[in-house]
């Protein structure tokens, strides 16, 4: 299940979420279906999109929420969806990246 790791960078514009009440809004945008061949797949209630890989729809369902936002942790650049700061970041900063690591 979707744990709301991808949220890291989240935010919404006027503070009022924290990353949690997003990734439940997220969760709740969302539904698995099965389509006509019998196969499932994941499908945002919003517009009817579907994806086999939730991952895909857990993105999807930014563009439907109205003020969230992603930070570059570099540059500080915001963006509406996940997959769009993580281009930014592949192009933009693709060095930075490449040598950062993480201590747990």
């Amino acid at each position: 299940s979707y744990d709301g790791s991808m949220m890291a960078g989240a935010a919404t514009a006027d503070g009022n979420k924290d990353v949690e009440d997003v990734a439940s809004l997220k969760l709740s945008m969302m539904v698995k279906v099965q389509t006509s061949d019998g196969k499932s797949c994941w499908m945002c209630k919003q517009c009817g999109k579907q994806h086999q890989n939730k991952s895909n729809i857990v993105q999807h369902v930014d563009q439907h929420i109205e003020g969230i936002q992603y930070a570059c942790e570099y540059c500080q650049k915001v963006f509406k969806s996940q997959g769009s700061l993580n281009g930014h970041v592949t192009q933009k900063h693709r060095d930075q990246h490449k040598y950062r690591i993480n201590f747990l």
